[in-house]
C-alpha cells in the first residue's frame, strides 16, 4: 500500500515495489483515507482530483505487473468524505486502471444496519462509473461496542457478505490476542465461525 501521497511515503514506496514484485506481491492498494486526515499530520486530507493525479502517477505505472486497488475511504457520511469523496476521485481518475476498490466502515453501537448498505452503495458508484463490477475489499470494518455487541453484529453481517460475490475478501478490525480477549472473545469467535 502507499500510505499517502506524501513524501515520507512515496520514497519507499518506489525503493519497495521492485523488492515486493521479486517476493511475489499480485495487489497494490492505493491511498489509506485520503478523505479523512489523522491528527498527527502524517496523513493530510487530499482532494480528489490531486489523489487522482498522484496515483495515475505513482501506482498505474505498476498496472503490468499488479492489480490495483483504490484508494480506501472512510464511511463518513460528511460532504467530502467518504463516498462523497471516491465519486469525484473515480470521475477524475476515469484513465486509471483500477482491479478493486478497498473501503473501510466503522460504527457505534446502534449503528450497525448501516454497514451492509454502505458496502452495497460502493458497489453501485463503482459498476457507474468503472463501467463494470470490481470486487470490493472490506479491509478495515468493525462496530464499536462491547463484546457481545460485536460479536451480535458480526453473525447479522458475516453471512450477508458471503452472499455477495462482488465482495472479494473482508478483514475485521481488530481482533487481536492483546486486545479484549482477543479470538476467544465473543467477536473473534464470530469472526472466524
Amino acid at each position: 500500500m502507499l500510505h499517502g501521497p506524501f513524501s515520507h511515503y512515496t520514497t519507499n514506496f518506489q525503493l519497495n515495489i521492485p523488492k515486493c514484485l521479486e517476493k511475489g506481491s499480485k495487489y497494490v492498494l492505493g491511498f489509506n483515507e485520503p478523505d479523512w486526515p489523522t491528527p498527527d499530520g502524517l496523513n493530510p486530507y487530499v482532494d480528489p482530483a490531486t489523489a487522482a493525479q498522484n496515483f495515475r502517477d505513482m501506482i498505474t505505472p505498476h498496472s503490468e505487473q499488479l492489480s490495483i486497488g483504490a484508494p480506501a475511504v472512510t464511511s463518513s457520511v460528511l460532504e467530502g468524505k467518504g463516498v462523497k469523496w471516491l465519486r469525484p476521485f473515480l470521475e477524475a481518475c476515469k484513465d486509471c486502471k483500477i482491479d478493486f476498490v478497498p473501503i473501510h466502515w466503522y460504527g457505534e453501537p446502534g449503528q450497525g444496519d448501516a454497514f451492509l448498505p454502505h458496502v452495497d452503495e460502493v458497489r453501485e458508484l463503482t459498476r457507474e462509473l468503472l463501467g463494470e463490477e470490481v470486487p470490493l475489499w472490506i479491509t478495515e470494518f468493525q462496530l464499536k461496542g462491547n463484546d457481545q455487541q460485536q460479536a451480535d453484529f458480526l453473525n447479522l453481517v458475516l453471512p450477508e457478505l458471503e452472499k455477495r460475490d462482488f465482495v472479494a475478501r473482508y478483514s475485521y478490525f481488530f481482533v487481536d490476542q492483546s486486545l479484549a480477549g482477543g479470538p476467544t472473545a465473543d467477536p473473534g469467535k464470530a469472526y472466524v465461525a
